[in-house]
């Protein structure tokens, strides 16, 4: 069975609509405390225009001609923020084996307000293969991770152990799961298959 990285789809170089939290919640890391045993977010996002320049990425409210609500939204958090059909479409592909729940966000774009959902692990998955997986020589800190496949057959996702393992951008699919979402025809999602995985 293959499993692949589930991602945003952005090339970096085209004007594209991102989700971003108030300054005060901009630390991604931080946030993850703060929802401990809630289903909604205490604060909002709010869309803008990213584009590439010379100096690098500029954000601007001119949202003029972009696809606003993707049903995955790039965010200034890299959280998993998904739009009702993409939760939806996870829900009907889960296994039974995998522990999450969701984190209602509310997003605004131009004069339109939508609800979407943040994935949150509530447990730790346990997917490592302790012998492969390279870390920090006398630390736990992961360098890179090397998954065991006996250990994630059976989830149709799974996130990365270790630090921020509740809400990660390091989500994985199964190869069902990736067809379910690609049948879906949903916006703003690209896989890449992973290799360290055995």
């Amino acid at each position: 069975m293959n499993y692949f990285e589930l991602d945003f789809k952005y090339k970096g170089k085209d004007p594209v609509a991102s989700a971003f939290a108030p300054d005060a919640y901009s630390v991604a890391h931080e946030n993850i405390a703060l929802l401990a045993g809630k289903f909604e977010l205490p604060f909002d996002f709010s869309l803008l225009k990213l584009e590439s320049n010379k100096s690098g990425l500029v954000k601007s409210d001119d949202l003029t001609g972009l696809d606003l609500w993707r049903d995955y939204l790039l965010n200034s958090l890299r959280w998993p923020l998904m739009s009702p059909k993409m939760r939806n479409v996870i829900e009907q592909n889960l296994t039974s084996a995998e522990k999450i729940d969701w984190i209602a966000a509310n997003v605004y774009g131009g004069d339109e307000k939508r609800t979407y959902y943040i994935l949150r692990f509530t447990e730790e998955n346990d997917v490592l293969d302790s012998i492969k997986t390279k870390f920090v020589e006398g630390s736990n800190i992961m360098i890179l991770p090397y998954y065991s496949i006996a250990k994630v057959e059976g989830l149709a996702l799974f996130g990365v152990p270790g630090m921020f393992w509740e809400i990660t951008a390091s989500i994985y699919v199964s190869e069902n799961m990736k067809n379910a979402l690609q049948s879906a025809k949903l916006t703003g999602v690209k896989f890449e298959k992973i290799a360290n995985i055995s």
